[in-house]
């Protein structure tokens, strides 16, 4: 991945990197306390304020 944003870009420098072994947040889910899956709201790209469906 970063050889090729740095032939796409060759401006960028990479100034820091990290592994993720475990992702605890997935776009469009909402988790509890331990990470957990409780409900799911699907994205809605068109809304004209995107914070508004998880109220």
């Amino acid at each position: 991945m970063l050889i090729r944003i740095a032939t796409k870009c060759p401006g960028v420098a990479v100034t820091e990197r990290r592994l993720v072994l475990r992702q605890v947040k997935v776009y469009g889910r909402l988790a509890d306390e331990s990470g957990r899956c409780v409900e799911v709201i699907p994205p809605d790209p068109w809304a004209a304020d995107p914070g508004a469906m998880a109220g």
